[in-house]
């Protein structure tokens, strides 16, 4: 069984993944494909970015060993 916390991630996984086609085909009515994908990786990269600084990990790689 999931828990709150588990089924909340679904939920918003389903809504996420279910958005996704229809965002996708209106935006690449105006914009070219690869002007969209450039869009989109670049926003994740940032949100992953924020969330990792949130979550406070460290990005940078460490010395050599």
């Amino acid at each position: 069984m999931l828990n709150r916390a588990q089924t909340l991630g679904l939920v918003a996984l389903t809504l996420m993944w279910g958005v996704n086609w229809p965002v996708m085909k209106l935006s690449l009515q105006e914009l070219s494909p690869l002007f969209f994908r450039a869009l989109t990786m670049t926003g994740g990269a940032l949100w992953l970015l924020a969330f990792y600084r949130w979550r406070g990990v460290r990005l940078r790689p460490t010395g050599r060993e």
